[in-house]
């Protein structure tokens, strides 16, 4: 039997695993492991340590016991010890059940795999791990108080990072319920490699007991009944002996074999089994059938979650063997008790060059080892070393007993390898290396030569590499190239045109730039790993025009600014089955098509960027990014499927002002948004700006915005763009302005989708759709949910078609249809709005059909479920909707509290009304094409032209704008002939310019056989079809470029032009002007690609107008705004409400306490009036550190907990745009 003290184990999960409380797990280990991981060094020793745990799974079965020491915390007294022994005993025979498979419901799965042993085999199963957990009771640390004898049980003691070294080497477990994340159930966290340090886990006493434990001592214990069987502290355990969630990712995200490829947790759940399917009662969110929610490490209850599978059983067993072990002298568990430290001929030792080995036995005594000893030599990470080194570093001796395998303290020696400049090495006959050497100079392979390096290792100095000539071949297996001084870089490979480069299985590490392929050179790449020196500077693999790529398989890279750069190629590039970690940017591609399939990127700021790039493809890949995901400009028939996109602030909630989308397109038609699993951001998730016919089908997109009140944005946002189409998606905003939003784009179709968008409170205009200066979209067949936010939001859209929709809201309106949004066509929908079902404040049109008499045949048979519905008086005759008498109340076709009673909600006879059953629609116009009912409105638009000149300009605007662009409709002579509509002064400029804006980046080209290859590509499964379908798409792609290249130079063109038609425009009307100098600043941006700064101040100007009196216009300008901002402008509207409109509330007239001050985290700020506005917190630095908008409340709570101590400055915006500043102090 061994019995060993435990020192805490360095591993991903032991940073800081965060798990809300009550009856919810969420754990925010991702989110904070990618965080610590951008610490190189922290990096580097994390998989250090995974490879040797992979290279020692199995190996001795004794029984190992592991020292448990208990520290209760918080509200937690001494005034029941017998509670606080009885509990801790208890909890821990739980966890040695759990551990060792002797639970008793552990039959759950083996039940199931008796029924559907395909998917679920017993060898799945833990058979135990032979640990023992006890509480101490002996050799406690001077300092804790305790006596021999007692249990390891504190009250009092602080919890990791406070805990103290001398409670190192016990698996610590910290009950508390107060330690700075009042939310959670537990934490587990060890500070990188000082695992002796006296970290362990904390776990919240409603989870601490186990099986029937119940008592109080200060505060009571084990009362969360969901959660009462003590198996939080057996997740926690998991994770810190070695194990991710093993819901961590789509493909084998929890690097366990024998555990399905499971994508979504079960929080909170306490699933069952269908015998008869053998599936899960639940949605399983696995790419498998099979899925195992009654895993330790899923978020289900304590009464479901029952096992460990026998490859987690494995990887926690070895983890723990190998990790008794800590760096420095007497750190390893002194069980050979009369060792002391090896003598050793020297501790520091410096190598003159050129020495490029170094056998660290030459140091041993032999005559001093003790009998039945040897002297056993590690690595910085544990590694065992048998054979000569040749890196410097640190490195540890100690004995090793083999008869009683146990060990003695450690001597720590010093190698120094002193890397001096040699001459370059010329390769002028074929060449094997197969033993290590240094290179103090460059390697040159010559025309005609190969160098093989084949199964050792290659130390180069500092800039320093290897070049391989045109006719030169370099073929590297098994090997390791590095840098002889590592804190220093090596060069890298170039290879220059006409050069050949093979490699297998080799690692090349520590290098400026990993390697460098030149125009007409060749590749063929399988298992390489290239490790830079951070993500400032260096790129991994570039490759430079016409590369011959025969095959890029299972490429490594990290560590460097770029980790793929391709540039004007002609051909495809092709990177299948790989990784890109903290990097700046993944993969950047400039006019260079590329396929990216199967990877997966991590801790980049940039994800992937196409730029010129058309026809790439990016297939099951796995990203999560800092900024931004996949960046797809000017890069038409993109196509993105089957791949899972998140910023890693998604995870947690907390947007990165810096933040762009997981999928932004901007001038790129035709792209195709497919099969995604998951498309997760911050803020926005999938957009597309100034770009045509996106098809975005079939994925799973959601936002998870904070509580800093920056709203703008949402899961789709299009803008400014034609064509699209969005179908068959789940969209889930939380805390977000929309689930889907167009802007400035027309004849888009939205169907089949189900959106959803909640928020904590209502916010103003915020809907799960929301259209804002549309033409003809089509929004049919949706299940739409806003909670705290309306359905579907219309301003400023003309033309739209709402058809078999079920739209619900809670705590607002289901459909409001807001100002200068005529003709709208609303059929057979089903409204269901807690606050109203309908609110309309503009000409909507008559909602039946009717024949050539003008009388109606067919009403459109829309259902009011909540009742209340609500028509601006002065547009209400404008927007009837006909409906049986019998149907009414029968068939809820009329609501029963419409507003005004009568006069738009219009009784007749006729029984036919239009349903769901044949989802087929016809072409509508607006007014029916009737050109009286169009002259009808051309003369009440002259009855505003003087008391309301903007509203008239707008409405006209969107009559126009229809004409133009609406095949069949034209405007009837009663317009175009009368005098008033030819003395206007602009409006017909601003209507061409608009609509051929929307124009310029259209594409005319035939891009079918691109898509239909692309296709083609990912369901072929042969190495040699894929190749010749590459092949084909290379052509068809070249076939394309130039005329793409001819198409932008003349949009660049028409953009120069239609900026001198808009400087033509003189006019005194103020709205003329306004939109004249928005659409400059339009092309301004789409010709730079960002807003220029001498734009920002007007453009911000405009974004405060009102959109209900201005139109359109102001949408675009509050879109290019929110680029390079968060300012939520819409709080800007409301000017045409009949209460008073939002904007004129000054803080002058309200009266504003923050308490308490000073506060020790927690600051209040209380309104005497209901409040619009921002709140903007500063350091004493000037230094930003927390923002937060509010919307018509009286009392914001601003959280600076995670703040130090000092004078904070509260900056208070109201919608009107004064200001007030507050001084706060902060305590600690």
């Amino acid at each position: 039997m061994r019995v060993l003290k435990v020192l805490l184990p360095l591993l991903v999960f032991l940073l800081v695993i965060n798990c809300p409380a009550y009856s919810q797990r969420k754990c925010g280990t991702d989110h904070r492991h990618q965080q610590k991981l951008l610490d190189p060094d922290y990096r580097k020793i994390f998989e250090e340590n995974r490879e040797r745990i992979k290279r020692n799974i199995g190996g001795n079965r004794s029984t190992i016991k592991i020292p448990v020491a208990i520290h209760f915390n918080g509200a937690v007294t001494s005034a029941n010890m017998c509670c606080l022994i009885s509990s801790s005993l208890n909890q821990i025979a739980a966890l040695n059940s759990d551990f060792n498979s002797t639970n008793p419901d552990i039959s759950i799965y083996t039940t199931i795999s008796n029924v559907c042993p395909q998917l679920y085999p017993i060898t799945s199963l833990s058979q135990g791990m032979n640990v023992e957990f006890y509480i101490a009771n002996s050799n406690h640390p001077p300092s804790s108080g305790l006596n021999e004898g007692d249990y390891a049980i504190t009250v009092g003691q602080e919890e990791f990072p406070s805990a103290g070294t001398e409670w190192g080497g016990y698996f610590n477990i910290f009950v508390d319920d107060d330690w700075g994340t009042s939310s959670a159930l537990g934490e587990s966290s060890a500070i990188q490699g000082l695992t002796g340090s006296g970290s362990g886990v904390v776990i919240h006493p409603s989870v601490f007991g186990g099986p029937g434990a119940s008592c109080t001592s200060g505060t009571s214990f084990n009362t969360d009944p969901s959660l009462n069987l003590g198996r939080t502290l057996t997740h926690e355990a998991g994770h810190y002996f070695g194990l991710y969630h093993i819901f961590n990712g789509c493909n084998d995200g929890d690097d366990i074999n024998d555990t399905p490829d499971q994508c979504l947790d079960h929080n909170g759940s306490s699933p069952t089994f269908n015998f008869s399917t053998c599936q899960p009662n639940v949605s399983s969110g696995c790419s498998n059938t099979n899925c195992f929610y009654m895993n330790f490490m899923d978020y289900t209850n304590d009464n479901t979650m029952v096992m460990f599978s026998a490859d987690q059983a494995n990887l926690i067993r070895t983890w723990i063997l190998l990790s008794y072990w800590k760096s420095g002298t007497n750190d390893y568990p002194i069980i050979c008790s009369t060792y002391s430290a090896p003598a050793l001929t020297s501790t520091n030792v410096n190598l003159a060059c050129p020495a490029t080995t170094f056998d660290l036995t030459t140091l041993n005594v032999n005559a001093a080892i003790p009998c039945n000893s040897i002297i056993r030599w590690e690595n910085a990470y544990g590694t065992i070393i048998t054979a000569p080194i040749i890196e410097s570093g640190i490195y540890f001796a100690s004995y090793y007993n083999t008869i009683s395998n146990c060990y003695g303290p450690s001597q720590q020696v010093s190698i120094l390898f002193n890397c001096c400049e040699q001459p370059d090495i010329n390769i002028n006959t074929n060449t094997v290396y197969n033993t290590p050497r240094y290179v103090g100079g460059n390697i040159i392979v010559n025309a005609g030569k190969t160098l093989d390096i084949h199964s050792t290792n290659v130390l180069f100095r500092q800039g320093k590499g290897i070049i391989v000539k045109n006719g030169g071949r370099l073929i590297l297996k098994g090997s390791t190239l590095n840098a002889c001084n590592q804190s220093l870089s090596w060069a890298g490979i170039k290879i220059e045109s006409g050069g050949f480069f093979n490699t297998d299985e080799t690692f090349l590490k520590n290098v400026a730039n990993g390697v460098d392929a030149y125009s007409n050179s060749t590749l063929q790449i399988y298992k390489l790993n290239i490790d830079g020196k951070g993500n400032t500077s260096g790129i991994g693999l570039k490759l430079d025009g016409n590369v011959n790529t025969d095959f890029i398989y299972n490429m490594d890279i990290k560590d460097f600014n770029t980790g793929i750069q391709t540039n004007s190629s002609a051909k495809v590039h092709e990177f299948n089955h790989g990784s890109i970690n903290n990097t700046s940017y993944g993969i950047y591609s400039i006019n260079s098509p590329i396929i990216v399939n199967d990877y997966n990127i991590n801790f980049t700021k940039d994800a992937i960027t196409l730029i010129a790039s058309a026809g790439s493809s990016i297939f099951d890949c796995n990203i999560i990014y800092q900024e931004q995901g996949i960046a797809i400009t000017i890069s038409p028939t993109t196509t993105v499927e089957n791949c899972s996109i998140s910023n890693n602030n998604w995870w947690s909630g907390i947007e990165n002002l810096n933040e762009r989308p997981a999928i932004g397109m901007v001038l790129s038609d035709g792209c195709t948004i497919k099969n995604n699993f998951t498309i997760a951001s911050a803020s926005n998730a999938v957009s597309a700006w100034g770009s045509n016919g996106a098809m975005i089908e079939n994925n799973n997109i959601s936002t998870n915005f904070s509580l800093n009140g920056q709203l703008t944005g949402g899961p789709i946002n299009l803008q400014f763009g034609n064509g699209h189409t969005i179908t068959q998606n789940h969209i889930s905003a939380d805390q977000s302005e929309f689930g889907i939003n167009s802007t400035w784009a027309g004849n888009t179709t939205i169907m089949n989708n189900t959106v959803y968008n909640s928020g904590f409170q209502k916010n103003f205009r915020t809907a799960a759709i929301k259209a804002t200066g549309n033409l003809n979209e089509v929004i049919d067949q949706n299940i739409v949910t806003g909670d705290r936010r309306t359905g579907v939001l219309v301003q400023n859209t003309t033309g739209n078609q709402y058809f078999c929709n079920e739209i619900n809201s809670v705590y607002d309106e289901a459909n409001d249809i807001l100002y200068n949004s005529e003709q709208q066509t609303i059929k057979a929908n089903t409204f269901d709005g807690s606050g109203f079902d309908l609110k309309i404040k503009s000409e909507i049109g008559n909602q039946a059909t009717y024949n050539s008499n003008n009388i109606p045949i067919e009403n459109w048979g829309n259902v009011f479920l909540g009742g209340n519905a609500e028509a601006d008086p002065q547009v209400f005759t404008f927007s009837q909707f006909p409906y049986n008498t019998g149907y009414g109340t029968s068939l809820n076709h009329r609501p029963s509290n419409p507003n005004p009673t009568s006069g738009w909600f219009v009784p007749n006879n006729v029984t036919a009304y239009q349903d769901c059953d044949g989802l087929v629609i016809g072409d509508n116009f607006i007014f029916g094409n009737d050109p009286n009912k169009i002259c009808a409105y051309w003369n009440y638009l002259k009855s505003i032209q003087n008391t309301k000149p903007e509203l008239f300009f707008v409405k006209l605007v969107h009559l126009l704008k229809y004409s133009k662009t609406k095949a069949g409709f034209t405007l009837p002579n009663c317009i175009k002939f009368d005098p008033v509509f030819q003395t206007l002064c602009g409006i017909t400029k601003i209507v061409d310019v608009s609509v051929a804006l929307a124009k310029v980046s259209e594409s005319n080209l035939n891009d079918g056989n691109v898509k239909a290859l692309q296709a083609q590509y990912q369901n072929e499964t042969s190495d040699a079809g894929k190749a010749a379908i590459k092949e084909q798409m290379s052509i068809e792609i070249n076939s394309i470029k130039p005329l793409l290249d001819i198409e932008r130079n003349a949009d660049s063109l028409r953009l120069d032009s239609l900026k001198n038609e808009l400087n033509t425009i003189n006019c005194t009307s103020v709205i003329v002007n306004k939109w004249k100098e928005i659409l400059k600043i339009y092309i301004n941006f789409i010709k730079q690609g960002k807003v220029a700064n001498s734009d920002k101040a007007a453009l911000e100007a405009y974004a405060t107008d009102c959109s209900d009196l201005n139109g359109e216009a102001i949408h675009l300008a509050r879109a290019m705004a929110n680029t390079y901002n968060r300012i939520y402008y819409d709080v800007y509207d409301g000017c045409l409400e009949s209460a008073e409109p939002r904007v004129t509330l000054k803080l002058k007239d309200v009266d504003v306490s923050v308490a308490p001050n000073p506060a020790n985290g927690i600051v209040n700020m209380t309104f005497s009036s209901e409040f619009t506005g921002s709140i903007d917190v500063f350091n004493s630095s000037g230094q930003k550190v927390h923002a937060k908008f509010i919307d018509k409340i009286n009392l914001a709570t601003i959280d600076l907990s995670n703040e130090v101590g000092g004078l904070y400055f509260l900056k208070t915006t109201s919608s009107s745009g004064d200001t007030k500043e507050f001084k706060v102090i902060l305590i600690k």
